[in-house]
C-alpha cells in the first residue's frame, strides 16, 4: 500500500514539474527565460554561445539601453551593454552573422531601419553607413508597408533578404521585404507581401526554411493585450512570395487562464533536428499599457505535411540545450524568508527563493531601506551569491550580511556604493552561515522598488560569465535622490476676502510663488471656504520648479479641495512642466471625462477619470498619489479608483495653475487649497486631511 501511494506521489510530482500542472508562479518553472522586461527578442547562436537582443521594457514605452543576454546553456544567462546604438528607441533588435562572417545588427526607430556592422556579436558597432543616425530603410520605403520591426534571413544560395512592418492591418499593407546588395548597405530588390497574403498582419515578420518551405510567421492583433499572437503563411516559389495563409492559425495565442497573455514578436531558433520559437508576452499581474514583456521559449513542431502545429506554450520552457554551465546546488531554493515589507500578494518574499523568473519580491516602498532574510536551515558553505534585481539595466545599492544565529550579523557583501548595473550581480565571499540578508538601501531611479526576481546561493564552483563592469548607455553616475515629503502648498485662508490675486505663495516658501500671467484671481467665500475663484481666464506660472526627486517614475500625492458647478471633460488645475513627451506629464484636474478627468500624462493608458462624477458644486477633497506602481484617486477620504502605471516625467523648471502650460483646459471653479508631495500619501495620512479641512 505504501509503495502504491508513493508511486502515486512521485507521478503527481512528476506531473506538476514536467507537465502540464506547471503554473506561473511554480518553483523552477522555466518561463520565462530571463528575469526582466525586455520585449521583441531575437535569439542567436554564434558559435558555443547563445545570444537574445531584445527590445527594454519596463520603462513606460519600451526605450532603454542597446543590451544582450548571453549564455552557454540557455538557462544560466547574463546581460551584457552594447555601445551602440545610442538612441532611446531601440527596437526590435535583430543581429546576423554574414556570409562574410562579420556581424549586421538591424534595429528600429519610429519608423525606420538602422544597421550597425561589427566583428563580433556584442560590438562594438559602427552604423554601417557612417552616421549613427543615417537610415539604412526608411518610412514607407516599400510603399504600403510601414518600416519597422526588421528581420533578417539567409537563402540557400547565401542571398541575404530583409522582412519590416507595422500596422499592416489596413488596406492594401502588409510586410515589406527586400534583397540586400552584396556590400548589405542598400536594397537591389523589393516588394509587398500583402495582408491578404499574409492576413491580419501587423507587425514582425520572421522568416525560416524548412524542407524546401519558406515560412513567413508574423504577429496579428494589438501588443498592448490578449490579441496579440503568432500565424504564419508559406511559400513553395522563393522567399519574397507569393505566401498562402495557413488554415491552422494562429500557431501561439492567449491561454485560457490568460497566464499566457498576448504572445509574440519572436524568433526561432534551429537547434539540430529541433525548432524552438522565443517571444514575449505579458507580465504577471499584466500591466496596464502592456509594456512589462518578458522573454519565454517553447517548443515548434510541424505535422507530416510540414504545417507548424499549434505551440503547446506553457511554464515549464524548455530547459538546457547544453551542459549545465552553473552544475551547482542552489541553497537558497526553496529557503524560508521573511522581509521588512512586501507590496501584495503578487510580490509575496518566498518568489525570491522559488528560480522562477515571472515571480519576483517586490517590497512595499519605493523610497526606503529595505530588506528580505533568508534561512537556509542550518549553516552552510557561502562562496557566491547571484541577485536578479527586478530592472536588469538600472543599478541598485545594496549590503549582503550573513549570521549564524540570525542576531549577529557579519558584512558579506557592501555595495552600498554601487553604480554598476548587472543581472545578475554577483558578489562572492567564504564564509559558513545559516542566514543571509539581503538590504537594499537605493538604486538608480525614481520610482524602483527594492525587488528581486531571485536570490541565488552557491556553496562552491565558479560563475559561468564574468562581472559586468561596464556602464549602460546614458546609465547615472549617483543614485536617485532621497524623497522629501511635502514641496509646496497654495491655501487661499491666507489672502483677505474679496481680494484680487496676482501672486499665490507657497506657503512652504513664501519667496516662490505662482504669477498671474494674463489675469488675477480673485478670493471669495464660497460655502464656508475661501476659495481661489477660477472662471476660465486665469493662468498662473511659477517662478520656482521641482527638485530632481520628480522626474522619471516619480511617487508623487497632490491634495486638493475643490468645487465646480459645471466642470467640463477636462479642466486642468496643475501642470507641473513644459514637456510634450509621452507620460512626461503629471497634470491634475477636475473634469467629467470618465478616461482622463482628474490625471493626465501625455500616455492615454495611463490617464484616469471617474465615472459618474458629481458636478453638484459641493466641497470635494481630491486626492491624486502615485508609490512608483500604482496611483490612485480618493474623494472625501474614500478610495474610488487605482491604476498601474510608470511614468517619464521630465523636468519640472516651472508650473502652471489654472491650465495646462499651453493655455488647454482651463480651469472653471473653487479651488480653496493644494498640497505637492513628492512621496506617496497613505490611506490613514489621507483621511487625515479630509478630516482637516471639512
Amino acid at each position: 500500500m505504501k509503495k502504491t501511494l508513493y508511486i502515486l506521489l512521485f507521478i503527481l510530482s512528476f506531473h506538476t514539474l514536467y507537465g502540464q500542472e506547471v503554473k506561473y508562479n511554480t518553483p523552477a518553472a522555466g518561463n520565462p527565460i530571463i528575469p526582466g522586461y525586455f520585449a521583441d527578442p531575437t535569439v542567436r547562436k554564434f558559435g558555443d554561445t547563445y545570444y537574445i537582443y531584445a527590445t527594454t521594457d519596463g520603462t513606460g514605452l519600451g526605450v532603454g539601453p542597446a543590451q544582450v543576454w548571453k549564455s552557454k546553456d540557455f538557462v544560466n544567462w547574463t546581460i551584457e551593454p552594447m555601445n551602440w546604438p545610442t538612441a532611446n528607441q531601440i527596437w526590435a533588435p535583430d543581429v546576423m552573422q554574414g556570409t562574410d562572417g562579420r556581424y549586421y545588427h538591424y534595429y528600429s526607430q519610429a519608423c525606420k531601419i538602422f544597421c550597425g556592422v561589427s566583428d563580433n556579436p556584442t560590438g562594438p558597432w559602427t552604423n554601417i553607413l557612417g552616421p549613427d543616425e543615417a537610415v539604412l530603410i526608411p518610412d514607407r520605403y516599400v510603399k504600403m508597408s510601414i518600416t519597422l520591426d526588421a528581420q533578417s534571413f539567409i537563402d540557400d544560395d547565401g542571398s541575404t533578404y530583409l522582412y519590416w512592418g507595422t500596422w499592416g492591418i489596413y488596406k492594401d499593407h502588409g510586410c515589406g521585404v527586400g534583397k540586400l546588395s552584396a556590400d548589405m548597405k542598400s536594397l537591389v530588390d523589393t516588394t509587398l507581401i500583402p495582408n491578404t497574403q499574409a492576413t491580419d498582419f501587423f507587425e514582425a515578420p520572421y522568416v525560416f526554411k524548412r524542407n524546401g518551405i519558406y515560412y513567413l510567421t508574423y504577429s496579428s492583433g494589438s501588443c498592448h493585450d490578449h490579441t496579440y499572437r503568432v500565424q504564419y503563411a508559406t511559400s513553395k516559389t522563393g522567399p519574397m512570395g507569393p505566401f498562402e495563409f495557413a488554415d491552422n492559425n494562429p500557431i501561439l495565442a492567449t491561454s485560457a487562464d490568460s497566464t499566457i497573455h498576448g504572445p509574440g514578436h519572436h524568433s526561432i531558433l534551429k537547434e539540430g533536428d529541433n525548432y524552438y520559437i522565443v517571444y514575449h508576452r505579458h507580465n504577471i499581474p499584466q500591466s496596464t499599457r502592456g509594456f512589462f514583456r518578458q522573454v519565454a521559449a517553447d517548443k515548434l513542431e510541424f505535422d507530416k505535411d510540414g504545417r507548424i502545429m499549434k505551440v503547446n506554450a506553457g511554464h515549464k520552457g524548455i530547459g538546457f540545450l547544453q551542459k549545465d554551465s552553473n552544475p551547482y546546488k542552489n541553497i537558497a531554493s526553496g529557503a524560508k524568508v521573511k522581509a521588512s515589507s512586501y507590496y501584495d500578494g503578487n510580490f509575496k518574499p518566498e518568489y525570491a527563493v522559488d528560480d522562477n523568473n515571472a515571480t519576483l519580491w517586490r517590497a512595499k516602498n519605493c523610497y526606503k531601506d529595505e530588506w528580505i532574510e533568508l534561512d537556509l536551515g542550518k549553516a552552510q558553505n557561502i562562496k557566491r551569491i547571484w541577485t536578479q534585481f527586478e530592472h536588469a539595466t538600472s543599478f541598485y545599492q545594496y549590503l549582503y550580511e550573513t549570521s549564524a544565529d540570525g542576531k549577529n550579523w557579519t558584512v558579506f557583501s557592501d555595495k552600498r556604493n554601487n553604480i554598476i548595473t548587472g543581472s545578475p550581480m554577483t558578489d562572492h565571499g567564504d564564509i559558513k552561515a545559516r542566514y543571509i540578508r539581503l538590504t537594499v538601501t537605493g538604486n538608480e531611479k525614481n520610482g524602483l522598488f527594492p525587488a528581486v526576481w531571485n536570490i541565488k546561493v552557491f556553496s562552491g564552483g565558479e560563475d559561468p560569465f564574468p562581472n559586468n563592469s561596464q556602464p549602460f548607455d546614458k546609465q547615472a553616475k549617483i543614485a536617485a535622490p532621497k524623497r522629501q515629503g511635502l514641496l509646496f502648498e497654495i491655501n487661499a485662508a491666507n489672502y483677505p476676502a474679496e481680494s484680487l490675486v496676482a501672486r499665490i505663495l507657497n506657503e512652504q516658501n513664501k519667496e516662490e510663488g505662482f504669477d498671474a500671467f494674463s489675469m488675477a484671481v480673485p478670493v471669495k467665500s464660497y460655502k464656508n471656504k475661501a476659495a481661489f475663484a477660477f472662471n476660465g481666464y486665469q493662468q498662473f506660472r511659477s517662478d520656482f520648479g521641482l527638485p530632481e526627486t520628480m522626474t522619471g517614475n516619480a511617487p508623487y500625492s497632490i491634495s486638493a479641495w475643490i468645487a465646480s458647478e459645471n466642470p467640463k471633460e477636462n479642466e486642468c488645475i496643475l501642470d507641473i512642466n513644459e514637456s510634450y513627451g509621452e507620460l512626461e506629464k503629471i497634470i491634475f484636474g477636475y473634469g467629467t471625462s470618465p478616461r482622463s478627468g482628474i490625471t493626465m500624462h501625455h500616455g492615454w493608458y495611463e490617464d484616469m477619470g471617474i465615472k459618474d462624477m458629481r458636478t453638484d458644486g459641493e466641497w470635494k477633497h481630491i486626492v491624486v498619489t502615485f508609490d512608483g506602481y500604482k496611483e490612485k484617486i480618493y474623494i472625501n477620504g474614500i478610495f474610488v479608483k487605482e491604476k498601474d502605471v510608470f511614468l517619464r516625467v521630465g523636468k519640472s523648471e516651472k508650473m502652471t495653475l489654472g491650465t495646462k502650460f499651453d493655455g488647454e483646459h482651463r480651469f472653471t471653479g473653487y479651488l480653496n487649497s493644494l498640497k505637492f508631495y513628492d512621496t506617496p500619501l497613505i490611506q490613514d495620512e489621507i483621511s487625515e486631511l479630509y478630516n482637516q479641512g471639512k
